[in-house]
């Protein structure tokens, strides 16, 4: 049997506690995860060889005294280890540290795995609502069954649906995904370097927010006139994935996110503050005394959140974009999902731009 060192123990030990749906899962996401690392050239073969490592017992594993070379595991944290990346999205973690070159180590450190132990929990969940979900659409349809041959009557057919609950289940899945996608940015940012700009509210100043339904507001930071603080109207959400990205964009006329940080349970995001003003009150001289060379760097500025796969807004009209005369145009509030839209559109929302 080939020693697949790099899961852990809690795993294996965790692995005959979990329900039929989810071993499936785990045992997926293991060897997708590790397939170069398990000896065996068809996944299915490879599926085999972990679901056997994983049956394997406490005692015979800890009596071989198996664990990652030159690595101290804390039995005590919960989840530890690559074991549990593989169930949690681990792809994800490994390559943000190899860009920003943490050492693998910190793998097994305490704030990750109670990360990773709720992410698991949360999926195993969702899991066990889709299971139900199938039986008691199968008991809905029995039930109209029984109606149309006339075996209950239509007031014991609504009983037995309204006793399923399901709106409730429904609610609930909805509830469990909204804090697993929060658990999830948080994992996904956990290690990538930040500045540690807001520490307190009391830093907060006046809110410059223009209103936008996609915020709590956009405060000035009293002790640094150069960034403000956005505060999330959503928790946790996509958005604070931004911070991942503070090294690859090059242009200092993209607004960057450089920190994420939570105060009270408040998220703020805390960004580079545009220089220029909202380019909306420009004047109409203002715009024509805009040189060429402006219209350039906006375009390449353009080109290179593509590039990324990043895009900007246009939804907010002319609110996510500021000019300068000094530096040009500059964006605010850019995005992770969609597609950059064409350079018709944004001549479009913007048409002060050529």
């Amino acid at each position: 049997m080939p020693d697949l060192w790099f899961l852990n123990d809690k795993l294996r030990r965790d692995f005959g506690n979990m329900s039929p749906a989810m071993k499936k899962y785990a045992i997926a996401e293991v060897s997708s995860t590790y397939a170069p690392m398990i000896p065996a050239k068809k996944e299915s073969d490879r599926r085999s060889i972990v679901q056997e490592y994983l049956s394997r017992s406490e005692k015979n594993y800890m009596d071989k005294g198996e664990q990652v070379p030159g690595i101290e595991l804390d039995e005590t944290s919960p989840l530890f280890g690559l074991g549990a990346l593989a169930l949690s999205g681990g792809r994800k973690i490994l390559k943000n540290m190899m860009e920003n070159n943490i050492p693998i180590t910190k793998v097994f450190n305490k704030p990750l795995n109670n990360l990773l132990e709720q992410i698991i929990e949360h999926e195993t969940k969702l899991k066990d609502i889709d299971q139900l979900k199938i039986i008691k659409d199968q008991k809905v349809k029995d039930f109209i069954s029984q109606l149309r041959n006339k075996i209950i009557t239509p007031e014991e057919y609504q009983k037995r649906y309204i006793d399923l609950n399901i709106e409730n289940d429904i609610w609930l899945r909805h509830d469990i995904n909204k804090e697993l996608r929060e658990l999830q940015v948080q994992r996904d940012i956990l290690f990538t370097p930040q500045k540690n700009i807001l520490t307190s509210k009391e830093q907060l100043g006046k809110n410059i927010s223009d209103g936008g339904t996609n915020n709590k507001g956009v405060f000035e930071l009293n002790n640094n006139p150069n960034f403000v603080a956005k505060k999330s109207a959503f928790g946790y959400d996509n958005s604070a994935r931004l911070i991942n990205y503070q090294n690859k964009i090059s242009s200092d006329r993209i607004m960057k996110t450089v920190q994420v940080k939570n105060l009270d349970n408040d998220v703020y995001y805390i960004q580079n503050k545009a220089s220029g003003i909202p380019a909306r009150y420009l004047t109409e001289k203002q715009i024509n005394d805009i040189p060429f060379e402006h219209y350039k760097n906006f375009w390449a500025d353009i080109e290179e959140l593509k590039k990324l796969k990043m895009s900007v807004d246009l939804s907010g009209g002319r609110a996510n974009i500021f000019y300068s005369p000094d530096k040009g145009f500059e964006l605010i509030d850019i995005g992770l999902s969609g597609e950059m839209p064409t350079k018709e559109q944004i001549k479009k929302a913007w048409k002060y731009i050529q």
